[in-house]
């Protein structure tokens, strides 16, 4: 994501949808930098699981309140606007039925596309 956004030189975002049960999201910005997040927190601490190597949910993933923080951020970069109480509310939900819809709601929420 880094390279991509440097090399674009806008913020690029990426979600990637696991059997519609959870989501990947990285995200980076030139000037903001890498992150990277989960949607549908529950489902993706089932599949990582307690692992051998004792990594849990939160070794992989910011927590909701740190991602809505860089999510506002990339946003601004991006020339849109985010409301970090609505993105946490995103952030914190469980899929309603589809993780698809939530990473529909987080691109609205940062002001990508409309619902």
């Amino acid at each position: 994501m880094n390279a991509l956004a440097r090399e674009s030189g806008a913020p690029a975002l990426f979600g990637y949808v696991m059997d519609s049960d959870c989501v990947v999201v990285e995200a980076a910005g030139p000037e903001s930098g890498a992150w990277t997040t989960c949607l549908a927190r529950t489902a993706m601490a089932a599949r990582i699981g307690a692992g051998p190597d004792g990594l849990a949910l939160e070794d992989y993933f910011l927590e909701p309140p740190d991602a809505a923080e860089r999510a506002v951020a990339w946003a601004e970069e991006a020339g849109r606007t985010a409301d970090p109480e609505r993105l946490l509310e995103v952030l914190t939900a469980e899929p309603d039925p589809l993780a698809e819809n939530l990473f529909f709601r987080l691109l609205d929420r940062l002001s990508v596309v409309p619902l």
